[in-house]
C-alpha cells in the first residue's frame, strides 16, 4: 500500500508505505517539518492502537544522486 499525505497546516508532504506485515515507512517530502511528521505518526499509531516509533537509517546523498546519465 502506498499513500501520499499532505499536511494542510504547513504544506508538508510525505509518502507512507506498508513495507511488511508489521511495518509502516514514512518518507518525508522536501522541507517536511518535524511537527507534521509527528502528526502523521500520531494518527497512524492511534488508528492501529499499537506500535513503536523508530527512526530509519538515513543515507548521505549527493546532488548527482538525483540525476542519471542517459
Amino acid at each position: 500500500m502506498h499513500a501520499s499525505v499532505l499536511d494542510f497546516n504547513d504544506g508538508t508532504t510525505a509518502d507512507v508505505f506498508l513495507t511488511s506485515d508489521s511495518n509502516v515507512s514514512i518518507i518525508p517530502g522536501f522541507n517536511a517539518s518535524q511537527r507534521a511528521l509527528s502528526r502523521i505518526t500520531d494518527q497512524i499509531l492511534e488508528g492501529f492502537r499499537e506500535g513503536d516509533l523508530s527512526v530509519g537509517r538515513g543515507s548521505k546523498r549527493d546532488f548527482d544522486d538525483y540525476f542519471s546519465e542517459g
